[in-house]
């Protein structure tokens, strides 16, 4: 992992990388803007599972099928990109592997929470609470590692910019 960071994290690959970025989210915007009762449960910061089945519940049929689709496809790959990029951003800041790498905790994290989504829809409307309640730790987390990691981006550009 140290030496695909070392070796990959430069100025073109991230602004790859950051193009990405912009484009799975403009995507996605186009995709879940046209109802504003579509709250996906990875945009929330927290959720209860009551709160869950709320949103679930807000989506039809389809919608539902389509939002599995996304979290079995896009979601895939979508960590992956964000995690990359916010690795080789860290690592070009701070040069340190043990910062750089911290982005691929949440790429983990956001995975176990797609997973419990995945569950979630394929089994509503029944009711898994216990799934819910972890799927939404794995929500909240998720979010929190992101916050971390840019303070530690703001540190760094504060760093690089005293220089």
């Amino acid at each position: 992992m140290n030496d695909f960071i070392a070796k990959n994290a430069n100025a073109k690959n991230t602004l790859i990388l950051l193009g990405l970025v912009i484009l799975i989210n403009i995507f996605l915007a186009l995709t879940m803007g046209g109802n504003p009762n579509l709250q996906p449960l990875d945009l929330q910061f927290s959720y209860s599972p009551e709160r869950a089945y709320e949103l679930l519940s807000a989506y039809s049929e389809t919608e539902r099928f389509y939002y599995m689709i996304a979290e079995l496809t896009l979601d895939v790959v979508y960590p992956l990109v964000y995690g990359t990029l916010l690795s080789f951003i860290l690592y070009m800041l701070h040069n340190n592997f043990r910062i750089a790498k911290l982005p691929y905790d949440v790429v983990v994290i956001d995975y176990l929470e797609n997973i419990g989504i995945v569950i979630m829809l394929i089994n509503y409307p029944t009711r898994i609470n216990w799934l819910a309640s972890i799927t939404g730790v794995f929500t909240t987390l998720k979010w929190l590692f992101l916050a971390a990691i840019f303070v530690l981006v703001l540190w760094g550009l504060l760093k690089k910019l005293k220089k």
